[in-house]
């Protein structure tokens, strides 16, 4: 009996101890699992919510920019070229490409033989771009110099940064805010426009330099028609327009007719004010005429006007 006492009380411990050390492991295994899950939980969930700033992505263009040559300036040869163009690649990732080509060209590049007609002491606060429009904007302290020079940095800015696609026009401001000049000489009221080019030179499907035969393809038997010096000029009259010939090449186009387009969409009938939007300023004004040259040799588009409207589109060959 006492015996069988016994072992009742040896299996009764072994299953106690077996049972107390099931739960301890099933407890441990448990909490394992529970601080495991909450770390992981707390990991997905950091990066879930961790940002990462991005590195500026830095793009890079090839441009033309225009600076003086050096050559002129010390001889003031008017023969000379005035602009030379630098093909550089500008990277610009914040500011705009327009910015940063404006501000290389406040630096002298490292080519010989050219340089930037910007003074040191002018400082550049943003270039902003709207529409076709380049706002420049310097700040007035430091802005000083003469007329030819404040002439060169126009230049310089003006024919680079309208060659940059889609800007058409740029206004310089000072400190925000549109001035009577930029540097005491110029006129910078008003925008100054991208150059004309030689393909522009058109009046409808008129174009400079179009040969005779080309043009007589391309249009009727005029109205009347005149020779002179001994037939080396040609005059033709038609009921829109008329035309010079020189040499059996079409030299001059005109027109009082608003049926007919002329450079950048500029008509008979058009304001001054959209005119010096199209165009700019004109070199000249003279008895009602506006002139703008264009080109190496100075072909010139005139502007007649009558009470401020545009009363005869004329673009001509150089003499």
């Amino acid at each position: 009996m006492k015996k069988i006492v016994m072992v009742c009380m040896a299996l009764l411990l072994i299953v106690g101890v077996g049972y107390f050390v099931g739960k301890t492991i099933k407890g441990s295994y448990s909490s394992t699992s529970v601080n495991s899950k909450v770390a992981d939980d707390r990991k997905d969930k950091s990066e879930e919510t961790r940002v990462v700033d991005p590195e500026p992505q830095e793009n890079g263009k090839e441009v033309n920019l225009y600076y003086v040559n050096e050559k002129y300036i010390e001889t003031g040869d008017e023969s000379l070229e005035k602009m030379v163009v630098i093909k550089k690649k500008i990277k610009y990732s914040s500011e705009s490409l327009a910015e940063m080509v404006v501000r290389a060209l406040l630096k002298k590049p490292e080519v010989e033989g050219v340089t930037t007609a910007v003074p040191k002491t002018v400082k550049l606060i943003d270039v902003k771009v709207d529409g076709d429009m380049a706002y420049v904007n310097f700040a007035s302290d430091g802005l000083y110099g003469g007329s030819e020079q404040e002439d060169m940095i126009i230049k310089q800015i003006v024919n680079t940064l309208t060659k940059l696609d889609g800007i058409m026009r740029v206004q310089f401001l000072k400190d925000g805010k549109k001035e009577e000049t930029l540097m005491g000489h110029e006129n910078a009221m008003t925008p100054y426009c991208k150059e004309l080019s030689l393909n522009e030179l058109q009046l409808g499907e008129l174009k400079l330099r179009m040969k005779r035969v080309e043009f007589l393809k391309k249009f009727s038997e005029p109205k009347s028609q005149r020779l002179e010096q001994n037939g080396k000029e040609e005059y033709l009259e038609y009921e829109d327009f008329k035309v010079v010939l020189i040499n059996g090449e079409v030299s001059r186009i005109s027109t009082t007719s608003d049926k007919l387009t002329g450079p950048r969409g500029i008509k008979v009938g058009a304001s001054v004010e959209q005119i010096i939007n199209a165009y700019g300023e004109p070199s000249s004004k003279r008895d009602g005429i506006f002139d703008y040259p264009i080109g190496p040799v100075y072909e010139l588009l005139h502007i007649k006007l009558e009470n401020d409207k545009v009363k005869e589109i004329s673009i001509n060959l150089a003499d």
